[in-house]
C-alpha cells in the first residue's frame, strides 16, 4: 500500500528529526 511506504518514511524522518546525525 502507498500508506505503509509513506509512513516508513514519515518514521524515518522522525527518528533522524530525534537523533542527532
Amino acid at each position: 500500500f502507498v500508506q505503509v511506504r509513506m509512513v516508513f518514511l514519515e518514521t524515518k524522518n522522525v527518528l533522524q528529526g530525534s537523533a542527532p546525525s
